[in-house]
């Protein structure tokens, strides 16, 4: 495919999908500038998650009582729509128990009030839900290894692209003609079986190669994605694809050399730093954390909830369709905002919690898809509400993220936006089981072919 040109003739005629060469780059019409795109303000969309003393997941500490506590005789009892619970200090493992019931598959109306600054006593209401006796928490920082967990963490920061590059250092390259490589880099990806990790660390190049070269040519922007997938499929794949099959990815826009000096230039401008901690690597291991939670620990297993659901084993990669609908639905959320580059205005490690936040409570029935993306970036009530699956998903989130739930708001509320994306189950290669070959199944990078319609549509 030839190199871009300019702004409304992107790609060769009847290259992509709908040509000749189906993994050609894609084009785009009538491509706005960089200045005239609508970026929302974000308050604070990072939060508090840059303080070090919650970088580290840790055991939550034992909780003391104080005055208006559930158990003390002052206090104020606060209802919700459809629940409330109340504190049973004779009861050994001291669970919370519904005094209204849910019926099954009852959604908790999340999303009925608008937004309003967090009250401290709202803001601390799911970690008063936490258990009294220690004892009966997990310690899950020695299933991540805190050595390996401040490792990443560290290197976070030095892997971390420039979330407003394009508007300081790149006039000639738009959000939309990112959105398309980025699409591309993807299909090329599941054209090839190639693992997700070796997208994403294709992804991390290439946006950290646009923080430090200033006045990229667009006509280059192609060429600097098909050599990021070069570099990171050497990093990654046990076979990585030569050189010349990637030249043909691009319908032989570029030679084989070119590619290759580009990759020297990577590597150099990006100082051999090429391993980063990505997005799909921190979702495979909480929702592995999440899979052992909801199934091992005492908390989980007897919470209240998991008895007023039809089906309480909502896990991600067990070995059936079932847990692969759900593994596929959060990376294709997750692909999907990879395309957007006002992600990168948001810690990764809370984009994961908060992806895992809306479809556990989409699976645990809390609310619709439909409610998520039109009501919950208007509203905080969704968070604040002391309904049980807050409860739970608290305390995982404060085992194995060291997060506090209403620290994630904005980045709930942004990842919510995305909840109106179709989801798509069409298995990789056309396969008709994931039993036999489940690892690979998770491994591989898919490809979902209404994402950038749907980006278009949402940024506009």
């Amino acid at each position: 495919m030839l190199p871009l040109r300019d702004n409304t003739n992107l790609s060769r005629s009847g290259a992509g999908p709908h040509g000749k060469n189906p993994r050609a780059f894609k084009g785009a019409e009538n491509v706005p500038s960089v200045s005239t795109v609508f970026v929302p303000a974000l308050a604070n969309p990072k939060g508090d998650l840059d303080d070090p003393s919650i970088l580290v997941p840790s055991p939550p500490k034992p909780r003391t009582r104080r005055a208006g506590s559930p158990n003390s005789q002052d206090t104020n009892e606060t209802s919700h729509d459809n629940s409330s619970y109340k504190k049973h200090s004779d009861d050994s493992k001291d669970l919370l128990e519904c005094e209204e019931s849910l019926g099954t598959r009852q959604r908790l109306n999340m999303a009925q009030e608008p937004m309003e600054p967090l009250p401290p006593d709202e803001a601390s209401c799911i970690q008063e839900t936490a258990m009294d006796d220690p004892s009966e928490s997990e310690d899950l920082s020695q299933v991540f290894g805190t050595d390996t967990l401040n490792y990443l963490i560290a290197r976070e920061q030095a892997y971390q692209p420039d979330a407003y590059c394009l508007e300081k250092l790149q006039p000639h390259i738009t959000w939309v003609m990112r959105a398309i490589l980025m699409d591309w880099m993807m299909e090329v990806c599941a054209e090839f079986k190639l693992k997700r990790e070796t997208f994403h660390y294709a992804l991390n190049y290439v946006d950290r190669y646009l923080s430090k070269t200033k006045n990229v040519a667009k006509t280059q922007l192609q060429l600097i994605g098909v050599s990021a997938l070069y570099l990171a499929s050497k990093m990654e794949e046990i076979y990585p694809p030569r050189v010349t099959d990637f030249a043909k990815a691009t319908d032989d826009g570029y030679s084989a050399e070119e590619i290759c000096d580009m990759e020297k230039t990577l590597a150099r401008a990006l100082r051999w730093e090429l391993v980063p901690p990505t997005l799909s690597m921190w979702a495979s291991w909480y929702m592995s954390q999440w899979d052992q939670y909801i199934q091992n620990s005492p908390y989980a297993v007897s919470h209240p909830l998991l008895r007023l659901v039809c089906d309480p084993l909502v896990v991600f990669k067990l070995p059936n369709e079932k847990a692969y609908a759900r593994f596929r639905e959060l990376t294709q959320l997750m692909d999907a905002m990879t395309l957007d580059v006002l992600t990168l205005q948001y810690h990764p490690r809370a984009l994961v919690a908060s992806t895992m936040y809306l479809l556990l409570a989409f699976h645990f029935g809390q609310a619709t898809k439909e409610e998520m993306a039109t009501a919950f970036y208007q509203s905080s009530h969704f968070i604040t509400a002391c309904h049980p699956f807050n409860d739970l998903f608290g305390n995982f989130l404060i085992q194995c993220f060291g997060f506090q739930l209403t620290e994630l708001l904005p980045t709930i509320q942004y990842v919510a936006t995305f909840m109106a994306l179709p989801f798509s189950y069409q298995l990789p290669n056309r396969e008709s089981s994931v039993e036999g070959h489940f690892e690979d199944f998770l491994a591989q990078q898919t490809y979902h072919p209404q994402q950038m319609d749907f980006i278009r549509g949402k940024m506009r």
